[in-house]
């Protein structure tokens, strides 16, 4: 059986989506795995079963930038050149399955794409991971505000897709109140993921490090993690930090960065903020 994640540089970027594909490709040792190779490099350590595919860029999207309106609509512009530039990449090759992610939205218009270039296919499989329209809309800058064409786009995707899956129930209810028609399926996370062994934790003469690790968008809960670090007596904890990604607005003016530093200097905290 050959799949084709429609998603760059699985063995080299940092993310909960790359880790649900890569613990999927280790998994399932008798299907082999192809992906799009934009800026990994082709000899990156991977399991045999997984194989980068060169990324083309034929299109471009400034190379839009003289068309009317309509051709194709400025709104779906990114999702429409970056479908064909992954058909282009895999094209004349033959696959059982394509499976796209949905924190990007090319989804609806691969499959006329893959068609273009001659890619045979049986499915088209949409795995769910999150709605970033909600992630935005919850984030540090215009909150509350809806990005409707993005909302608009992931309900396009979802209905394009033949296969609907995910590994979160109440994410995959929360489709089903919007779309009722369409099914979709919950994948348990524990046909891939190993649980830990318990282990016997090291003695220590420091107390313990308070870690926050993952992207620092408002969703994810940063400034709570501030605030209990700051609510703890300051002996109890040897240093708190938060490691991870900023989140930015729209035109990258302003990060989920200042925010957060202004919350750890008003409560003269000594927590640090470090990359990931």
């Amino acid at each position: 059986m050959k799949v084709l994640i429609a998603d760059f540089d699985l063995f080299s970027k940092v993310g909960g989506g790359q880790t649900f594909y890569r613990s999927i490709i280790k998994k399932n040792p008798q299907i082999q795995f192809y992906y799009i190779a934009e800026k990994e490099p082709l000899n990156q350590p991977k399991p045999s079963n997984a194989t980068g595919i060169p990324y083309k860029e034929q299109f471009v999207i400034n190379d839009f930038k003289n068309f009317f309106e309509v051709t194709p609509p400025k709104w779906v512009e990114r999702a429409f050149v970056m479908a064909s530039n992954i058909a282009v990449s895999a094209q004349n090759q033959q696959f059982d399955m394509i499976d796209v992610p949905d924190y990007e939205q090319w989804g609806i218009f691969l499959r006329p794409a893959l068609q273009r270039y001659g890619i045979k296919f049986n499915r088209i499989a949409l795995s769910m991971h999150g709605k970033i329209s909600k992630t935005l809309r919850l984030d540090w800058f215009d909150w509350g505000q809806a990005n409707i064409p993005l909302d608009l786009q992931e309900k396009m995707q979802y209905k394009a897709a033949d296969i609907r899956y995910g590994i979160s129930k109440s994410y995959l209810d929360e489709w089903q109140e919007d779309i009722e028609e369409l099914d979709s399926h919950y994948y348990n996370p524990l046909h891939f993921f190993d649980l830990p062994r318990a282990t016997q934790c090291l003695p220590s003469n420091q107390p313990p490090t308070l870690n926050f690790i993952g992207r620092t968008e408002k969703r994810k809960g940063p400034d709570i993690f501030i605030d209990l670090a700051w609510w703890l007596p300051e002996t109890s904890y040897s240093k708190a930090q938060i490691i991870g990604p900023h989140s930015y607005n729209y035109n990258n003016t302003k990060s989920s960065q200042s925010y957060l530093q202004e919350m750890i200097t008003n409560r003269q905290s000594n927590l640090m903020m470090c990359p990931p």
